[in-house]
């Protein structure tokens, strides 16, 4: 689930750029970049209080959620 999740996140975000891309290609470039390096980064897990919240409140495993 969680890299199904990853794999439609990071369409949508390729998507987006490239929108904004065929507007300005020299921003769209700089925020490519800036976006692959965080793709790139493991990121971090939620705050214990909030996954705690949102598994309580959702009925589900927030573990392998990462903020980045």
């Amino acid at each position: 689930m969680a890299a199904l999740q990853r794999l439609i996140g990071n369409a949508a975000v390729g998507e987006l750029l490239g929108r904004a891309g065929a507007e300005r290609p020299e921003e769209a470039e700089q925020q490519s970049a800036a976006v692959r390096g965080v793709l790139r980064s493991p990121g971090r897990p939620l705050e214990d209080s909030v996954r705690g919240d949102m598994e309580a409140r959702l009925g589900a495993d927030f573990s392998d959620v990462r903020v980045h």
